[in-house]
């Protein structure tokens, strides 16, 4: 056993550079670094096959893809594996994460982490493991037939490799390989706003049951899942005030994003009266102010489906998609004034409130 000093480690860092060119210019002989190894004659029967990828998410053939698991395990014992540490990691911050970020982070888990990393030793993988990754994921499909995955999924699904690999570099006193490694960049997307005489035609000609919805919605800039989340319990008819505190996020009650999105919206004119219909509609019967037949909380599903885009299939009007609160990248301020005309938020950290309202319609969106 080597001592554990600094031109040992060198040594051994050395060492494991050349074995690693060497499996991947598919030139490696583990009998040339390990003759005395119990694991030599079923690792030479390995290095006979013929090479062939073991699976989509491989970029090295399978056989030294095996010898370079066993090399690893001899230069990392004592560290976990990729899944073990990954699993341990998620549990420990269960407690901390909210249930939707939960559920996000463990499909990245199962869907793509596991099969490209899940069996190596987590101390053994490199940067360039890491870079080869992500350019798989940027050929890996995306959700829209022939399209592939978008570049806001892939710094997603990368932020989540570097939280595991940070957390147990600095646990098992390695160097993490996540360095220097840019995220994507996202392209900015096209806005197309609603006019002004398009939110007067929705709320006219929208399904009466959903009128006071869409009052509210244009005339308060709330997101789906707050407006979705409203309980009877923040609404303040005598201060007029909606107290934002609670959002429904993939149907599950959530507390809002950010600190900065627990806020306060005072009420229009136009709101105050849709809110005052709705109690009429739903404050004896849910804690929900907009609830489905059954008293629960609206889905931003069903709600897209059965309502959103039939209704502007029906007024011939482009379609947009609903944003979910997950993936607003907009700071709504933190109290809204009293106004006759809809609030639009905008897509960056500005303040819509400054601004004529026409500007608003032009420059803004509701949603994305």
């Amino acid at each position: 056993m080597l001592a554990d000093t600094k031109p040992n480690r060198y040594k051994l860092e050395h060492l494991m550079n050349q074995i690693e060119s060497e499996i991947k210019a598919g030139q490696f002989r583990y009998r040339n670094y390990f003759p005395g190894s119990s694991l030599l004659e079923k690792i030479e029967s390995l290095e006979v096959q013929q090479f062939h990828a073991a699976s989509p998410m491989a970029s090295i053939p399978m056989a030294n893809q095996q010898v370079r698991q066993a090399v690893d395990n001899i230069s990392s014992a004592g560290h976990p594996t990729f899944a073990e540490f990954a699993e341990k990691f998620i549990a420990e911050n269960e407690s901390l994460w909210k249930r939707s970020n939960i559920r996000t982070k463990r499909d990245i888990l199962e869907k793509w982490l596991i099969p490209q990393f899940g069996n190596r030793v987590i101390s053994s993988i490199t940067k360039q493991d890491l870079l080869e990754f992500r350019s798989v994921l940027a050929k890996a499909p995306g959700k829209k037939p022939g399209t592939t995955m978008s570049a806001s999924r892939i710094n997603h699904v990368m932020t989540s490799v570097k939280q595991v690999l940070d957390e147990a570099a600095d646990r098992f006193n390695f160097t993490t390989p996540y360095q220097n490694i840019k995220r994507m960049r996202i392209k900015k997307t096209d806005v197309t706003p609603f006019t002004i005489e398009e939110v007067e035609m929705i709320i006219k000609y929208c399904r009466e049951d959903f009128r006071d919805y869409f009052t509210v919605k244009f005339f308060t800039g709330m997101r789906p899942g707050e407006i979705h989340g409203l309980k009877w319990k923040y609404v303040d008819f005598e201060k007029r005030l909606i107290t934002i505190r609670e959002t429904i996020v993939d149907d599950y009650e959530e507390t809002p994003k950010t600190a900065d999105s627990n806020r306060d919206i005072q009420m229009a004119p136009q709101v105050y009266e849709a809110l005052k219909t709705q109690w009429e509609v739903t404050g004896r019967k849910s804690p929900y102010v907009f609830a489905n037949g059954n008293g629960g909380a609206l889905t931003n599903r069903n709600m897209s489906n059965r309502v959103w885009y039939p209704m502007l299939r029906s007024l011939g009007l482009k379609l947009r998609t609903p944003p979910s609160v997950e993936t607003q990248s907009d700071q709504a301020p933190k109290a809204s004034t009293p106004s006759a005309t809809p609030e639009i938020r905008t897509n960056s950290a500005s303040n819509p409130a400054s601004k004529p309202v026409a500007s608003l319609f032009r420059e803004f969106q509701l949603f994305n």
